[in-house]
């Protein structure tokens, strides 16, 4: 069985956001964001809409073939969040919210027995010029990757959370993924 993990790792000023269902990994820090203008709370407009990162990460979502189950799910827009990073400077998470779907699975599916969270999320960080951070290919043996499967979780706790990166940092996290890793429901 799968587990459905928000990907949103944290390590120091870095955030490695991985989207579900695919092996892609964003990585902000602050290389990234030294080429984004800096901007404080009261001075001046934002430098990039919400309305613009959204438009930015939709287009981005789209263009995802999802794999594994993620594909049986329905996606829809759920929030935009101003994320401050180094003080100054500032990128937007655009969230997508994935429903599982039934109807997805195709006619004659019925009576399958594929145990799905009925709602997972995924994560984009958009940087205020207008751009995602280049999407790179994680590898099974990435450091920084979440734990995705039991064996995965099994391992993780069985090396004392050395193995893998926890898959969210509920203290600096919680609004993006309503305070928890996973959700189940629909």
């Amino acid at each position: 069985m799968l587990l459905f993990l928000t990907a949103i790792v944290l390590a120091g000023d870095t955030s490695h956001f991985y989207p579900n269902g695919t092996d892609l990994r964003l990585t902000v820090d602050s290389t990234t964001l030294r080429k984004c203008p800096k901007w404080r709370p009261g001075e001046g407009a934002l430098a990039l809409s919400a309305e613009s990162a959204i438009e930015v990460a939709t287009r981005f979502h789209h263009s995802l073939s999802f794999s594994s189950v993620t594909r049986f799910y329905h996606w829809r827009f759920a929030k935009s969040t101003l994320v401050s990073c180094s003080g100054d400077r500032w990128f937007w998470v655009v969230t997508y919210e994935g429903s599982f779907d039934e109807t997805l699975l195709g006619p004659g599916s019925g009576g399958h027995s594929l145990e799905c969270p009925g709602t997972i999320y995924n994560h984009y960080p958009v940087l205020w010029d207008g751009s995602l951070p280049k999407p790179s290919r994680r590898s099974p043996d990435d450091p920084d990757r979440p734990a995705e499967t039991v064996a995965d979780m099994v391992e993780m706790l069985e090396s004392d959370g050395k193995k893998f990166t926890p898959m969210l940092n509920t203290n600096r996290w919680p609004a993006i993924n309503h305070g928890s890793a996973r959700t189940s429901g629909g």
